[in-house]
């Protein structure tokens, strides 16, 4: 672990920061909503990005495929951040427990609930071809 302990997850991001979040999770919201809606193979980037109301090269600059969308994981960042930030000499499992627990005491119960999302959605797209998805999902249950 880190002994640099500058950063706090607690503290405010600011307004680029924000708004590129909000972004990143519109574009992952409304592309679930479509994926449910008319299935994964049929959503087009396309559809994805005018829905979001962004650009199709705003899509491709948080995510660099379809399939990137669906595997993204948000909560990695908040959980190294938090694990750095725990006293070096916490044991490993301590500071994984405290990092974990106040990761999930600031995220939206939106961001925790997606792998449960992710995996409705490859397990119940008749078309997700996706190997790394499929893979996923057997690891995951």
């Amino acid at each position: 672990m880190s002994q640099n302990r500058n950063m706090s997850i607690d503290a405010r991001p600011g307004l680029r920061e924000r708004k590129k979040a909000r972004t990143r999770l519109t574009i992952r919201s409304e592309a679930f909503r479509l994926f449910r809606e008319q299935g994964y193979a049929e959503t087009t980037i396309e559809q994805i990005a005018e829905a979001a109301d962004v650009s199709p090269s705003t899509f491709f600059r948080y995510f660099p495929t379809k399939e990137q969308l669906v595997l993204a994981d948000d909560l990695d960042p908040l959980m190294i951040e938090a694990i750095e930030a725990q006293p070096a000499d916490v044991p490993l499992i301590t500071a994984f427990r405290k990092a974990a627990e106040s990761v999930f005491a600031v995220c939206p119960r939106r961001t925790w609930r997606s792998s449960r999302t992710v995996r409705n959605c490859c397990t119940r797209s008749r078309n997700f071809d996706a190997p790394s998805c499929r893979r996923w999902c057997a690891a995951s249950t």
